[in-house]
């Protein structure tokens, strides 16, 4: 979630105080054959986490993680049903942790409860065997940063189950406008309110995800609103005609419940239930990660996004190691490494003869759009120059053997002022300051230097075999967000014709990543390109806070 909490939370928590209302705060499920008016809202409630259960294919043994896991209700009845369960609990709000450590387990059960960002969650690759997100993943400042984190965190053949709100929007811009004003003054936050469900099993397939599902439970959870508001959500019903407590008092919170009432009623809200598998077959990426760790060494890593006219690419990473912490023989040991992803024998031959002058390496993975690359960069102590010293040698193959392999070197020029720094830049654009991308590439520049001074920025020449040059500059030490310059990121985007509404999606999704490099150039395509480089920490994430009941 992102650091707001919505509002009608106050109004569940005090309910669930005072016994009005257990620990689900979700709507309720009414199969076909269910009378609507018949039963408790408690029930209906407990058959939607059967839905979601039944969708999981849950057992015993699983791990499982509730992403926004509420009061704790689903992981409850997880821990009442099955045997040697490892349940995790993620929630933004430690309000709402306060009530789930009130969750007493069965002895066989392991429950945490974890306070963290569900778009980036603090748990190593393939940690769970099933990830569950019950009416919460539209809080979420992103889906697709949901959906990769949730694919991530997956082991092979693990699923996602969510449960979703998806508002079809109104057909003019400013009934949007109201809608989403009714909406975000309770349940807000709710970043990306216009949905649905080809949208979604498109955002589940970019993820990742193969045997995508989703059911319409629209109709199902509409009964919902007879528990939830005054009078049952009927106006033509006289004042005195409630016949339940309603969970939503006369203020703020009834309004805008009416209001999704409203939607939901007149067929402009779907309610579904989506799930996806994350495939068993071996990745390149994740065989590379594998090949990396098993060096022993502590690892850190940093994510990029390249934006070029033929397309937006996330999937991409970089992962860092100190040659002087991997145990045993180094040398031989990262040799072994690089043959086992299969490096072309003149690129590692040349490795090789490098190694011993280098501190770290690096093993970079680029996904699409093209083919997939492996990376291995050598980094070396700068050098105190009047020109510019090696720091990096590079070396890029295609692990299927289709693209032919690169070697790159990474030339750090010495220190500059603003002027300098620009005048380096203008001349690695061809077109120097009339490019397209340099006027927001010094925009970018300048943000940078209202935080740190011009000697720290390192700008590099990128030098790849047939002459081709390009830039890389780093501005990490101005502590800088990617959504602290979208703006001038997004002109980047649009100086390399790349699609504005991909990048502007793009560039959202990462918007609290910390800002690292930005780097541009002519790309082996021949066309134009800019990468932003984010994200950079620990590998694998170091965990959030996180207690044991």
């Amino acid at each position: 979630m992102t650091a707001a909490v919505p509002a009608y939370l106050d109004a569940m928590l005090a309910a669930h105080a005072s016994g009005r209302a257990g620990r689900s705060i979700h709507l309720g499920y009414w199969p076909p054959t269910a009378d609507p008016g018949a039963g408790d809202f408690a029930a209906a409630q407990a058959r939607l986490d059967d839905v979601v259960i039944g969708a999981a294919a849950l057992g015993d043994g699983l791990t499982v993680l509730d992403v926004a896991c509420g009061l704790g209700g689903l992981l409850a009845t997880l821990d009442a049903r099955f045997r040697g369960m490892e349940l995790t609990g993620v929630n933004h709000d430690p309000r709402q942790l306060d009530a789930c450590h009130r969750v007493r387990p069965r002895p066989d059960t392991i429950l945490r409860w974890v306070e963290a960002d569900a778009c980036r969650l603090p748990f190593a690759d393939g940690s769970f065997d099933r990830v569950l997100c019950v009416e919460a993943m539209f809080h979420f400042r992103s889906r697709d940063a949901f959906l990769r984190e949730a694919f991530r965190v997956l082991r092979p053949d693990g699923r996602l189950v969510v449960t979703d709100i998806l508002l079809a929007p109104p057909a003019d811009d400013a009934a949007a406008r109201a809608v989403h004003a009714d909406l975000l003054a309770a349940y807000g936050p709710w970043p990306e309110p216009w949905s649905s469900p080809g949208l979604l099993g498109a955002q589940f397939a970019a993820a990742g995800f193969a045997d995508i599902a989703f059911s319409d439970l629209t109709a199902a959870t509409l009964p919902s609103y007879r528990f939830l508001l005054p009078r049952g959500g009927d106006r033509s019903a006289p004042a005195g005609a409630e016949a339940h407590d309603p969970v939503a008092p006369h203020d703020l919170l009834g309004r805008s419940l009416a209001a999704l009432h409203r939607l939901h009623a007149d067929g402009n809200l779907l309610y579904g239930c989506a799930s996806g598998r994350r495939p068993a077959a071996k990745t390149a990426a994740e065989r590379l990660v594998r090949t990396a760790a098993a060096l022993g060494a502590p690892m850190l890593h940093e994510r990029s996004l390249r934006i070029a006219a033929a397309g937006v690419g996330g999937d991409r990473f970089l992962i860092s190691l100190p040659l002087a912490a991997i145990p045993g023989d180094a040398a031989d040991r990262v040799a072994a490494a690089w043959r086992d992803l299969g490096m072309p024998a003149e690129c590692l031959a040349a490795a090789v003869q490098n190694l011993p002058a280098a501190r770290h390496v690096h093993f970079g993975h680029e996904g699409g759009p093209g083919p997939a690359r492996f990376k291995v960069y050598l980094e070396f102590a700068p050098t105190a120059t009047a020109g510019p010293g090696l720091l990096h040698v590079a070396f890029k193959w295609d692990p299927a053997g289709v693209a032919p392999p690169a070697v790159t070197r990474y030339l750090l020029h010495p220190p500059a002022d603003r002027a300098g720094i620009l005048a380096l830049l203008a001349s690695l654009h061809d077109g120097g300051t009339a490019h397209q991308a340099y006027a927001p590439l010094a925009a970018v520049i300048d943000r940078a230097l209202t935080r740190m001074p011009a000697t720290a920025v390192q700008v590099l020449e990128v030098v790849e075999d047939g002459g081709r040059r390009s830039y890389d500059v780093n501005v990490s030490d101005a502590a800088l967000q990617v959504g602290d310059v979208q703006d001038e990121l997004e002109a980047l985007g649009r100086g390399v014709a790349a699609d504005a509404a991909a990048v502007t999606a793009a560039l959202a999704a990462r918007s609290g990543d910390r800002l690292g490099h930005v780097a541009g150039g002519v790309h082996r395509d021949g066309r134009s390109f800019v990468t932003i480089y984010h994200g950079a920490g620990p590998w694998p994430p170091a965990p959030a806070r996180a207690t044991a009941s």
